[in-house]
């Protein structure tokens, strides 16, 4: 397993305030000297592997107009185009990839440029880890809503899915852990979403999550086979539609 630079939040908080002062994140800022590593459990991530991986996300936001102004379909196709690259990407598919502090430091080291113009500014919540992460977000949608690379329409969910279904399904341990549940609850998502439009979906997909959590209290979902759970997610949806 390789190792990345991790980047602890008091060191995220002082390179950020650096950032302000300068009213702007550099393209590539030294953030060699904030960094550590694991003590055990592996081999430490080349800087040469880092500055590979710095490329191939500055080649994706290229696409979308990086680094002039964008637009919402532009950010919205770099957040699906980035979701799919850290599916496969191999160094990222281990445990240092549930780290927050691993996050923390490719947004505020490896590529701050990025999260800067993905975000139109500095907004701490993209940079220090978590699920609000500008990219550990897109990581874990990866991690629960693919279909899997023999799928005919791998990527239908992360797609199709708006940024409040998004933020309903990663940001909720509970469902995000669960893949079969995460995508069952997309699928419900758009079902319902082909009968009353995508503008009409976020009081429903929070009811129905509401719904769907509490269930989870009294039933254990992972134990229901994939028609059962299908079946029950469906239902709930429907109920929070008022159908």
């Amino acid at each position: 397993m390789l190792l990345f630079p991790r980047l602890d939040r008091v060191q995220v908080d002082a390179l950020l305030e650096e950032f302000e002062l300068r009213e702007t994140a550099p393209n590539h800022p030294n953030g060699m000297y904030a960094r550590h590593f694991g003590a055990t459990g592996g081999s430490r991530i080349s800087d040469s592997a880092l500055a590979d991986l710095r490329r191939k996300i500055l080649e994706i936001a290229s696409e979308n107009g990086f680094p002039n102004p964008s637009n919402s379909a532009q950010r919205s196709t770099f957040d699906a185009q980035l979701t799919a690259f850290f599916a496969d990407y191999p160094n990222l598919n281990a445990g240092e990839a549930l780290r927050d502090d691993v996050w923390a430091y490719i947004t505020t080291v490896l590529v701050p440029d990025v999260v800067v113009w993905r975000f139109k500014g500095i907004t701490r919540r993209r940079f220090q880890g978590g699920v609000r992460n500008a990219l550990q977000r897109l990581w874990l949608r990866a991690k629960a809503l693919d279909r899997g690379p023999k799928s005919e329409d791998r990527w239908k969910f992360v797609n199709a899915l708006t940024e409040d279904a998004f933020v309903q399904i990663v940001e909720r341990p509970s469902i995000c852990s669960d893949s079969r549940l995460a995508q069952a609850i997309a699928d419900g998502w758009i079902k319902i979403a082909q009968r009353v439009g995508k503008s009409a979906m976020e009081p429903v997909m929070r009811r129905a999550v509401v719904n769907l959590r509490l269930r989870g209290e009294i039933q254990v979902l992972f134990a229901l086979d994939d028609t059962d759970l299908d079946s029950l997610v469906n239902r709930i949806f429907f109920k929070a539609a008022s159908f």
